[in-house]
């Protein structure tokens, strides 16, 4: 796994940049890894503070995923509502280039808080 993470901009309401910050890639977990030699199984956690905001909780997303050598698989997982979520995968095996598995556009900063729900997905992958 090679977490990544960017710069985050904020910005005032005359839309000129006013600081910049950088959650650690550190925040990000993997576990549960097993390789069959046919398949790999893995867990990913992630909770990162916004690196400009500290009043507000962290941004949460896990996924699991088994993933087998031709490609196919399955992936599940959930994600706050805030801010937008990607998950893409790139099956090196097969020579396929990156393939989308979930996108998930920011609906609301409240759900950042309990009690408001978290996106939920699970995608077979083919």
């Amino acid at each position: 796994m090679n977490p990544s993470t960017r710069i985050t901009v904020g910005y005032d309401k005359d839309k000129k940049p006013i600081g910049e910050g950088k959650a650690p890639e550190s925040d990000m977990q993997l576990s549960r890894v097993s390789n069959t030699g046919k398949s790999v199984t893995h867990w990913v956690k992630l909770e990162s503070k916004i690196p400009l905001l500290d009043l507000v909780p962290a941004i949460d997303a896990e996924y699991g995923a088994k993933v087998y050598r031709n490609g196919t698989g399955h992936v599940e997982g959930t994600n706050d509502q805030a801010p937008s979520h990607e998950f893409y995968i790139a099956p090196y095996a097969t020579g396929g280039g990156w393939k989308k598995i979930m996108t998930h556009k920011h609906v609301d900063f409240k759900y950042l808080f309990p009690p408001f729900p978290n996106n939920e997905y699970k995608v077979d992958l083919r």
